[in-house]
């Protein structure tokens, strides 16, 4: 419609004004199929102002600022020689009742050795969330895989409409297990 190609512009630019400037509990979205919770352990985020999301703080509701910069994530690293993928996703983009953009990529990072961050291979660099205005919140989901083999997985062409689910299939296919998840709530 008229209304979603407006939003679909208003939410480009105002993705790549992010980019640029980029200082670069379960639910389940039946559009996606993407299920958000928290489970496992030794997965954090910790942003510059000091918020923390792991997965026992599951559902927070944070800002736009508070989201802004990249957090340093960290986790666990329990088994020796594994491989970790780390993805960060909205599954609500650009509305949660019409997620024509889901699932938009925020973050995603493979075949991450221990749990250095910079050692894997980028997919997309870190975008802070922002739902456009009027918007629901939307949910912000983070996801921690490890195999014990290197992964291939094409660079998505786009983060908007990436498909978790094949990078999903990919790491299971390859042996690969859920260590920890969690998300939380951004509303403009």
């Amino acid at each position: 419609s008229k209304a979603t190609v407006s939003v679909l512009y208003w939410w480009e630019g105002r993705m790549k004004m992010f980019h640029t400037a980029a200082l670069i509990t379960t639910f389940f979205s039946a559009a996606s199929g993407l299920v958000c919770s928290g489970s496992g352990a030794g997965l954090q985020l910790r942003y510059t102002n000091g918020v923390t999301i792991n997965p026992q703080h599951v559902g927070q509701l944070l800002t736009i600022e508070e989201t802004f910069t990249a957090p340093n994530i960290t986790w666990t690293a329990n088994s020796t020689g594994a491989l970790y993928h780390y993805a960060m996703v909205d599954p609500d983009a650009p509305f949660p009742e019409d997620p024509v953009l889901a699932d938009l990529l925020h973050q995603g990072t493979i075949n991450v050795k221990g749990n250095d961050l910079s050692t894997g291979a980028v997919l997309e660099p870190y975008v802070g969330p922002l739902p456009p205005p009027g918007s629901a919140k939307h949910r912000y989901c983070q996801f921690l895989y490890a195999t014990d083999a290197p992964i291939t997985f094409a660079q998505p062409g786009s983060r908007y409409g990436f498909n978790f689910t094949s990078l999903q299939n990919t790491i299971v296919s390859a042996g690969g297990r859920l260590v920890a998840s969690t998300f939380f709530y951004v509303k403009f």
